[in-house]
C-alpha cells in the first residue's frame, strides 16, 4: 500500500491515529530509515504480496512537512 498513518501511542488509554498523504508508490516489505532532517527514505519493496518480479525500484523520500 502507498497509505501511511502515524499512530501516537503517548497517552495509552487514548490511542490516536492520524492519516496522512499517501506515498508515490505502493509497496510492501520495504527498507525505511529515518533522515536527520525528519524525512523518510524508502526503498525496496514489491507492489503484489511475495512476488518480487514486481519490485518497486523507484526509491522516494518522504517529507512529512510537504505532503
Amino acid at each position: 500500500s502507498n497509505k501511511l498513518k502515524i499512530i501516537d501511542f503517548s497517552n495509552i488509554e487514548d490511542i490516536k491515529i492520524k492519516n496522512l498523504k499517501s506515498m508515490n508508490y505502493a509497496r510492501q516489505n520495504s527498507n525505511t530509515t529515518l533522515l536527520p532532517t525528519g524525512e523518510l527514505f524508502v526503498n525496496g519493496g514489491a507492489s503484489t504480496i511475495d512476488d518480487y518480479s514486481y519490485s518497486v525500484l523507484s526509491p522516494e523520500i518522504y517529507n512529512f512537512q510537504t505532503n
